[in-house]
C-alpha cells in the first residue's frame, strides 16, 4: 500500500502556483517566509487574511472557502509529495 500525505486545498493552489506566490503575498500583504510555511503546512493564514485569499482566488476562477484553508483533504500519493517538496 502506498503512503498518502493530506494537503489543504489552499496548499494546492499555492504548490501548483496558479497564482504566482509574488502575486499572492502583494494581495494579502504578507512576506515570503509566512506563506513559505503555509505551503509546507506548518502553519495558517490568520482568519482576517481568508477572505482575501478566497477573492483573491474567485477573481482567477478557483474555488477556495475558509475549510480549504483549514482542512486537509487532497490527498497526495507519496512521490507527489516528494515533486513538491513535501515528503
Amino acid at each position: 500500500m502506498r503512503n498518502v500525505i493530506k494537503i489543504t486545498p489552499l496548499q494546492d493552489l499555492l504548490l501548483r502556483k496558479v497564482i504566482p506566490i509574488a502575486e499572492v503575498r502583494q494581495g494579502i500583504a504578507r512576506g515570503r517566509v509566512q506563506v513559505w510555511r503555509w505551503v509546507k503546512g506548518l502553519s495558517y493564514p490568520e482568519r482576517e487574511i481568508v477572505p482575501v485569499l478566497i477573492q483573491l482566488y474567485a477573481a482567477r476562477g478557483h474555488q477556495l472557502d475558509y475549510n480549504g484553508c483549514y482542512i486537509a483533504s487532497i490527498e497526495l500519493t507519496e512521490e507527489q509529495a516528494r515533486d513538491y517538496g513535501l515528503a
